[in-house]
Parts: C-alpha cells; sequence; structure tokens
C-alpha cells in the first residue's frame, strides 16, 4: 500500500495496489479521507488464487475497519460485474463507495 497524506491539510491518500486483505493494509489506510482500493476478484474471493487480490466485500471490509471517509473500489475487471462488487462492498462499509473510472479526480 502507499499512503499520502499532505503536510498542511492533513488529508490522506491509500492507495492498496494490487493486494490481499491484510492487517497491514488496514493500519495503512487507517482514518484516510480516500481510500482506492483494489476488488479485482468481483464480489467474492471464494475460489480465487489466495493472497492476490481483493474482493469487494473485503476491500468494503478494509475500509470499515481503517474507518476510512470514502472507498473508491478500482481494478474491478472488464469482464467483471462492477455492480455486484460495489454492493458486495456496501455489505462490509456504510460510508461512500465510489466505482474508479479512468480519468476520474479526487
Amino acid at each position: 500500500a502507499l499512503r499520502v497524506e499532505h503536510t498542511k491539510t492533513g488529508q490522506t491518500i491509500t492507495y492498496s495496489g494490487d493486494s490481499s486483505y491484510t492487517p497491514a493494509l488496514v493500519e495503512a489506510a487507517r482514518g484516510a479521507d480516500i481510500f482506492l482500493c483494489e476488488a479485482a476478484w468481483g464480489e467474492t474471493s471464494e475460489g480465487k488464487a489466495p493472497d492476490m487480490h481483493m474482493s469487494g466485500a473485503e476491500a468494503g471490509r478494509a475500509a470499515r475497519e481503517a474507518g476510512v471517509s470514502k472507498l473508491v473500489l478500482i481494478h474491478i475487471q472488464p469482464w467483471g460485474d462492477a455492480q455486484a462488487t460495489l454492493e458486495a462492498a456496501r455489505s462490509e462499509f456504510d460510508g461512500e463507495i465510489v466505482l474508479g473510472a479512468a480519468g476520474m479526480e479526487f
């Protein structure tokens, strides 16, 4: 993960990169204003290769446990169901969730 904090405002962005759910990822995202979190496995990681990517539900769980303000789901595969991935994240995190897209600015 990469965590960037603005020295004057204290605003924070955390980027997960390709990751599985880990306590270290939650710590990197702790209190972030924006958490860009990959959800390449879609709704669930069940039956997928372990320790490689996260599902929407796992991204939502990490966001909830880290207490972030906004979760941006990224790295959703083009053949995946983005809406189902979003709903899986929403089942774990009740804050703001955005589906990331090329060209977005925050």
